[in-house]
């Protein structure tokens, strides 16, 4: 007697009883109902906790010992209007069948155009407040102008409710992001507000995207890599920025050199096609606030032409292949501006490549300090990482190695391999990074690596950061090290995205103020006093790469100097070397070319040009020899790596440098010392004075 009061409570109540399931395809049909589809969808739900027996309300839906289900949610969807609660006019019609399929291209869409189709709601989503539902409507609606603030309190608020809750809002924030950015390469134009005058400013996309997709496949290719050495290659930028974000700040420092930005997709479809979304790709913010979708799909096309995939060439793991697309226009700002369109979007070159696996095996090994590190069970997986790494440079420098300073391109590396389905051993890519930069950095104007892809990992890059640089940070205690210092920039505005800016900036202070100089002091065999001794000036090269021979003469200089110092009467060091410098006065002038120190010191114009130090210059005790003078300086400067030099620079109150030989410079700064109660190598390394050699 029960059962038929139930039933019956269910039809009034707009629920459908369901009968047991006796097989598994049986229980995936569609329940019948009893009544009317048009009588029960008119029936508003209750909003108590049961409004029947064996009825459960649609908060405690996600029970598993449900009876009864309500209407389907396309179906109570279709009920309501975007924009309220009233019923829609075509929904009353009563020659109208829902169940009939015909000319469904020009029936009535269910949702509005200005919201985006969600899927079903989590229980986690179900349990956000309603105001942060009402922004994802908001969000939702891409014909209307995106706004950026509110996308970034969302974010906020997404920060303050971790766990599921925050996982879901950020999933359907991305959802909302996509779906905006597609609507607006559809429509052709998007809206940004003027600064200028109030309202908004029309953006066309004829005006700001590239005119063509040009893409173009490479492959392995030789290019002359030369061997640097024992020389310090320049560094790579770390940054805990998203890679987009870095091509942002160096277009809007007016940088116009072409900019490569790697991006490793992901996932692919069961044709083999690389898979466009959120997850499918590093930086995941590609497919948000580019257009590089289709150039994707460009490239799918050529593949087909060669009767095969993006999956088979681009996870080749002997021989494989990447792409490079050619103007690549960023239209969004970053995520923490709340991805806003730009008024004035920015191009680079975008190189696709992928992995040949996810999950790779993998081994644990001691290194050279006997600490446990993991790295590829097989040694050619780690050589196919290396191939990897090296098609990315190589498709890079289009241009060749052999290029001007000016010419040399920018390029902008995700972390390859590690975060989110990723999981390669992080020691072996470092290994490959180490390895990278010893080979290519010198062909770049810069090279960064971007750890910042969802958001700063201070772990990560600091972990990659503290083992690819280590040479670079050792030129600081080491001036025979920063002697072999390839050239570079050490522009500080880029230096300023690394994680490490403080201890980077502190070398490029001094790398900047010139090339660096080695001068090496030998002996005269001309004369029979062993006495005089003669200066050579010579250049490290500065704008160019050590050769083989300049090494050899490195190390025949140092052998010099163990020979020499068996003897007891030559300086301890035969070899100097200089930091920087003035680079128009590194030479020595004409009048004083054929001059000892002797002759120098008693020289007029060095008189006029030392006149703080008349007094002692006046002292009537004979001088002492050249290399007696030079071994004191010696013993006064080994607590010093900053005086170290044969000759320096004064600067006096008229900005012209004048020449001081190394006892005056040394003289002088004593002299100071104990005048203003200043440490020697305090006023060495003021600005008046400048170490020549």
């Amino acid at each position: 007697m029960l059962a038929p009061i139930r039933g019956q409570l269910a039809e009034d109540s707009g629920c459908f009883p369901t009968h047991r399931c006796s097989t598994p395809t049986e229980s995936r049909r569609t329940p019948r109902s009893r009544g009317p589809w048009e009588d029960l969808a008119r029936i508003s739900a209750p909003r108590t906790s049961r409004c029947h027996p064996g009825c459960f309300s649609p908060e405690l839906q996600d029970q598993p010992d449900v009876n009864f289900h309500r209407l389907p949610a396309a179906a109570q969807q279709a009920m309501a209007s975007p924009r309220g609660h009233a019923e829609r006019a075509w929904a009353l019609r009563e020659d109208l069948d829902p169940l009939d399929r015909s000319g469904a291209a020009s029936a009535p869409p269910i949702l509005a155009e200005v919201e985006v189709p969600q899927r079903p709601d989590t229980p986690a989503f179900v349990r956000l407040p309603p105001e942060l539902k009402e922004a994802l409507k908001v969000l939702g609606r891409p014909h209307a102008p995106w706004p950026a603030e509110l996308c970034r309190e969302v974010r906020r608020k997404a920060a303050e409710r971790p766990g599921a809750e925050e996982a879901s809002l950020l999933q359907k924030l991305q959802q909302c992001v996509l779906q905006a950015t597609e609507t607006t390469f559809k429509r052709g134009c998007y809206q940004v507000e003027d600064s200028d005058r109030p309202g908004y400013r029309t953006v066309s996309m004829k005006d700001v995207l590239a005119p063509s997709t040009q893409v173009h496949w490479s492959k392995t290719r030789c290019l002359e890599v030369r061997d640097v050495g024992k020389a310090v290659v320049p560094p790579l930028l770390i940054a805990d920025l998203s890679c987009l974000d870095v091509v942002a700040r160096l277009r809007s420092w007016g940088l116009s050199r072409k900019i490569v930005v790697v991006t490793e997709l992901l996932e692919f479809d069961q044709t083999g096609c690389a898979r466009f979304g959120v997850a499918s790709q590093r930086p995941h913010c590609m497919a948000l606030r580019s257009d590089f979708r289709r150039f994707q799909r460009q490239a799918e096309l050529q593949q087909k032409r060669q009767k095969s995939t993006m999956q088979r060439t681009l996870c080749d793991w002997k021989m494989p292949q990447v792409f490079v697309a050619k103007d690549v226009t960023c239209i969004r700002g970053p995520q923490g501006d709340g991805y806003p369109f730009l008024l004035r979007p920015f191009q680079c070159d975008v190189l696709g490549m992928a992995l040949w696996t996810d999950r790779p095996r993998l081994r644990n090994e001691r290194d050279e300090k006997g600490e446990l590190i993991t790295v590829y069970s097989d040694a050619d997986d780690a050589k196919a990482y290396e191939l990897r790494l090296e098609m990315c440079a190589l498709a890079a420098l289009e241009e060749g190695t052999d290029v001007d300073s000016s010419e040399q391109p920018v390029l902008v590396l995700p972390v390859i391999g590690l975060g989110g389905n990723s999981f390669h051993p992080q020691d072996s890519v470092v290994l490959a990074l180490k390895s990278f930069r010893r080979r290519f950095t010198q062909y770049f104007h810069s090279v960064y690596v971007c750890c910042g892809d969802r958001g700063p990992n201070y772990a990560l890059s600091d972990f990659i950061e503290s083992a690819v640089n280590r040479s670079v940070y050792m030129m600081a205690h080491n001036d025979t090290l920063a002697a072999k210092a390839l050239p570079w920039h050490w522009d500080q505005r880029e230096i300023q995205l690394s994680i490490a800016a403080a201890r980077l900036e502190k070398i490029g202070h001094h790398m900047r103020q010139g090339p660096t100089y080695v001068v090496s002091i030998e002996e005269d065999r001309r004369t029979s006093e062993r006495k005089q001794l003669v200066e050579k000036h010579h250049s490290a090269n500065f704008g160019s790469l050590r050769a083989y021979y300049q090494r050899k003469q490195i190390e025949a200089a140092q052998e010099i100097i163990k020979a020499q110092r068996r003897q007891g009467d030559w300086p301890a060091d035969l070899t100097h070397v200089k930091l920087g410098g003035l680079r128009d006065n590194l030479e020595l002038s004409p009048e004083f070319a054929n001059m000892d120190l002797r002759k120098r010191r008693a020289s007029e114009l060095l008189n006029k040009s030392l006149s703080k130090v008349q007094d002692e210059l006046d002292d009537p005790r004979p001088p002492r020899s050249d290399l007696s003078t030079l071994q004191d300086m010696m013993v006064s400067v080994r607590t010093s790596a900053k005086t170290r030099g044969f000759c320096g620079w004064l600067s006096k109150a008229d900005n012209v440098a004048r020449h001081m030989g190394c006892g005056q410079l040394l003289l002088e700064a004593k002299r100071r010392s104990r005048q203003t109660s200043l440490s020697l190598e305090a006023v060495v390394a003021s600005n008046d004075v400048f170490m020549a050699d």
